[in-house]
């Protein structure tokens, strides 16, 4: 009796804590940040936009169209504000996305980040 209790209780925890439930949402890409760093990009331009995705705020670089953009592992609360002009340089990561999927968010890992006078 005790084996099934077990066996259950096993089943619930991974149904209600290992199941992603959107592997496009850019949420399920915050944990690639440890990937391997791929190129580097260096002096870019961009505007701190923040989308809600089932409850939870997102911060992301927005490069013009807004479509998409550049996910930061690590995003300075201080800039954590919609609408930010920042100047930033970093390391895009070696992320898997899914297959056949064009991916509209591209994870980075920061090496400098500034707000921009422009």
């Amino acid at each position: 009796m005790k084996q099934i209790f077990y066996l259950i209780f096993f089943i619930v925890l991974t149904i209600i804590f290992g199941c992603d439930k959107d592997e496009s949402s850019p949420r399920s890409y915050f944990s690639q940040c440890d990937a391997p760093r791929g190129r580097l990009i260096t002096e870019n331009s961009a505007t701190v936009m923040q989308q809600t995705i089932d409850g939870k705020r997102i911060y992301y670089l927005g490069i013009p169209p807004y479509a998409g953009g550049y996910l930061v592992c690590d995003m300075p609360k201080e800039l954590k504000k919609e609408g930010l002009k920042i100047k930033f340089s970093g390391y895009m990561k070696e992320v898997n996305y899914p297959e056949g999927m064009d991916p509209m968010w591209i994870l980075i890992e920061l090496t400098s980040i500034n707000q921009s006078n422009e």
